[in-house]
Protein backbone atom coordinates (compact mmCIF):
# COMPACT_ATOMS: atom_id res chain seq x y z
CA UNK A 1 0.00 0.00 0.00
CA UNK A 2 1.56 3.59 -0.76
CA UNK A 3 2.67 5.65 2.02
CA UNK A 4 3.35 9.20 1.44
CA UNK A 5 5.02 10.70 4.95
CA UNK A 6 5.39 14.61 4.64
CA UNK A 7 9.35 14.55 6.43
CA UNK A 8 10.20 18.44 6.70
CA UNK A 9 8.80 21.60 4.72
CA UNK A 10 11.16 24.77 4.49
CA UNK A 11 12.05 28.25 2.82
CA UNK A 12 14.76 27.64 0.76
CA UNK A 13 15.40 31.01 -0.38
CA UNK A 14 14.00 34.41 -0.82
CA UNK A 15 14.48 37.46 -3.02
CA UNK A 16 12.15 40.45 -2.40
CA UNK A 17 12.54 44.10 -4.30
CA UNK A 18 10.71 47.01 -3.87
CA UNK A 19 11.42 50.66 -5.60
CA UNK A 20 9.69 52.56 -2.17
CA UNK A 21 9.70 55.93 -4.26
CA UNK A 22 6.84 54.66 -6.77
CA UNK A 23 5.16 52.87 -3.79
CA UNK A 24 4.89 56.29 -1.95
CA UNK A 25 4.16 58.18 -5.12
CA UNK A 26 1.31 55.22 -5.49
CA UNK A 27 0.32 55.43 -1.99
CA UNK A 28 -0.50 59.37 -2.20
CA UNK A 29 -2.13 59.81 -5.10
CA UNK A 30 -4.37 56.65 -4.44
CA UNK A 31 -3.17 55.05 -7.53
CA UNK A 32 -4.19 51.56 -8.22
CA UNK A 33 -1.26 49.01 -7.60
CA UNK A 34 0.27 47.73 -10.87
CA UNK A 35 -1.09 44.34 -11.86
CA UNK A 36 0.80 41.37 -10.69
CA UNK A 37 2.97 38.49 -13.29
CA UNK A 38 3.47 34.92 -11.87
CA UNK A 39 5.44 32.38 -13.11
CA UNK A 40 5.40 28.51 -11.13
CA UNK A 41 8.16 25.69 -11.58
CA UNK A 42 8.70 22.82 -9.72
CA UNK A 43 11.75 20.64 -9.18
CA UNK A 44 12.47 17.28 -7.16
CA UNK A 45 15.49 15.22 -6.10
CA UNK A 46 15.85 11.66 -4.84
CA UNK A 47 17.62 11.64 -1.28
CA UNK A 48 17.70 8.00 -1.75
CA UNK A 49 15.96 4.96 0.39
CA UNK A 50 12.37 6.42 -1.13
CA UNK A 51 13.24 9.67 0.27
CA UNK A 52 12.72 13.15 -1.89
CA UNK A 53 12.39 16.49 -1.58
CA UNK A 54 10.18 18.37 -3.55
CA UNK A 55 10.76 22.09 -4.87
CA UNK A 56 8.30 24.77 -5.62
CA UNK A 57 9.82 28.34 -7.37
CA UNK A 58 7.50 31.08 -7.63
CA UNK A 59 8.44 34.25 -9.66
CA UNK A 60 5.54 37.36 -9.36
CA UNK A 61 6.96 40.89 -10.42
CA UNK A 62 4.60 43.78 -11.03
CA UNK A 63 3.70 44.43 -15.08
CA UNK A 64 5.37 47.89 -14.44
CA UNK A 65 8.90 47.61 -14.96
CA UNK A 66 10.90 47.69 -11.75
CA UNK A 67 8.27 48.54 -9.07
CA UNK A 68 8.99 44.94 -7.59
CA UNK A 69 9.38 41.69 -7.76
CA UNK A 70 9.62 38.30 -5.84
CA UNK A 71 11.49 35.04 -6.20
CA UNK A 72 10.69 32.02 -3.59
CA UNK A 73 11.61 28.52 -3.60
CA UNK A 74 9.80 26.72 -0.84
CA UNK A 75 10.69 22.94 -0.27
CA UNK A 76 9.56 19.44 1.32
CA UNK A 77 11.02 16.44 1.84
CA UNK A 78 8.77 13.39 1.15
CA UNK A 79 9.61 10.00 2.46
CA UNK A 80 7.45 7.56 -0.05
CA UNK A 81 6.89 4.06 0.28
CA UNK A 82 5.76 1.21 -1.60
CA UNK A 83 4.98 3.15 -5.28
CA UNK A 84 4.15 0.99 -8.11
CA UNK A 85 6.91 2.31 -10.32
CA UNK A 86 8.66 5.27 -11.62
CA UNK A 87 5.58 6.18 -13.80
CA UNK A 88 3.70 6.61 -10.53
CA UNK A 89 6.36 7.48 -8.61
CA UNK A 90 6.51 11.03 -10.66
CA UNK A 91 2.89 11.76 -10.84
CA UNK A 92 3.00 10.95 -6.70
CA UNK A 93 5.38 13.92 -6.56
CA UNK A 94 4.57 16.12 -9.25
CA UNK A 95 0.78 15.71 -7.51
CA UNK A 96 0.55 15.03 -4.24
CA UNK A 97 4.37 16.55 -3.20
CA UNK A 98 3.80 19.50 -4.75
CA UNK A 99 0.28 20.44 -3.56
CA UNK A 100 1.47 19.48 -0.19
CA UNK A 101 4.19 22.33 -0.69
CA UNK A 102 2.43 25.11 -2.80
CA UNK A 103 -0.15 26.19 0.18
CA UNK A 104 3.54 27.20 2.30
CA UNK A 105 4.97 29.14 -0.69
CA UNK A 106 1.25 30.64 -1.62
CA UNK A 107 0.67 31.95 2.40
CA UNK A 108 4.80 33.27 2.34
CA UNK A 109 4.39 35.62 -0.73
CA UNK A 110 0.92 37.51 0.51
CA UNK A 111 2.38 38.04 4.16
CA UNK A 112 5.96 39.49 2.38
CA UNK A 113 4.02 41.45 -0.11
CA UNK A 114 1.58 42.57 2.71
CA UNK A 115 4.31 43.63 4.94
CA UNK A 116 6.23 45.63 2.76
CA UNK A 117 2.69 47.85 2.21
CA UNK A 118 1.90 46.33 -1.17
CA UNK A 119 -1.83 44.52 -1.59
CA UNK A 120 -1.04 41.06 -0.50
CA UNK A 121 -0.86 38.83 -3.77
CA UNK A 122 -2.86 35.76 -3.17
CA UNK A 123 -1.89 33.29 -5.63
CA UNK A 124 -4.74 31.19 -7.65
CA UNK A 125 -4.66 27.54 -6.45
CA UNK A 126 -2.97 24.78 -8.79
CA UNK A 127 -4.16 21.52 -9.91
CA UNK A 128 -0.60 20.15 -10.13
CA UNK A 129 -1.87 16.91 -11.28
CA UNK A 130 -3.70 18.57 -14.44
CA UNK A 131 -0.40 20.67 -15.00
CA UNK A 132 1.81 17.29 -14.85
CA UNK A 133 -0.92 15.60 -16.93
CA UNK A 134 -0.79 18.36 -20.12
CA UNK A 135 3.52 18.64 -19.12
CA UNK A 136 3.35 14.98 -20.26
CA UNK A 137 1.08 15.23 -22.94
CA UNK A 138 2.84 17.80 -24.60
CA UNK A 139 5.96 15.88 -24.68
CA UNK A 140 4.53 12.95 -25.91
CA UNK A 141 3.63 15.22 -29.02
CA UNK A 142 7.19 16.45 -29.32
Amino acid sequence: MLKVTPVSQHLRRIDFSLDTKKLFEKQSIKADLPKVRSSINTSYRDFENDVYEVSVNVLCESEEEDFFNISCEYSGIFKIEDYKNEESLEVIVAGYCTGFVFPFIRAKIASITMEAGLQSIMLEPVDFYALHKKQKSEEVKS
